[in-house]
C-alpha cells in the first residue's frame, strides 16, 4: 500500500520511510537486496556474502540470520510466502508462518 518503504543504498546501507512523505531512517545492518510484505512487518534480505536475514516487526524489529544462502529473497503481500534464488540459480519456496 506504499505506507512502508524500503531501500538500498550503494554501500548496502539498508534505508526505510514510512509513506511517500516519510523522512528516510538509516537501519543497522547491510544488504544488497530486500524485500518487504504488503504491511511492512516481514522484511527478508539477502546481504553481500548471500547469507540470509529476516526482521519481523519491520523497522522496529530485529535482523535475525537464517539458514541457507540466497542471491535473492521475495516476499508475499501477507508474508507468509518466502521465495528464493540460489548460488546456482535455483528457485526455492517455503511457507513462512
Amino acid at each position: 500500500d506504499g505506507s512502508h518503504v524500503w531501500g538500498i543504498g550503494p554501500n548496502h546501507e539498508i534505508y526505510y520511510r514510512a509513506g511517500a512523505s516519510g523522512d528516510w531512517q538509516l537501519i543497522d545492518g547491510g544488504l544488497k537486496h530486500v524485500a518487504v510484505s504488503g504491511d511492512g512487518s516481514h522484511v527478508w534480505g539477502v546481504d553481500s556474502k548471500d547469507k540470509i536475514w529476516y526482521r519481523g516487526g519491520g523497522a522496529s524489529g530485529a535482523w535475525h540470520l537464517i539458514k541457507g544462502y540466497l542471491r535473492q529473497a521475495h516476499v508475499s503481500g501477507d508474508g507468509s510466502h518466502v521465495w528464493g534464488i540460489d548460488l546456482d540459480d535455483q528457485i526455492w519456496y517455503f511457507s513462512w508462518i
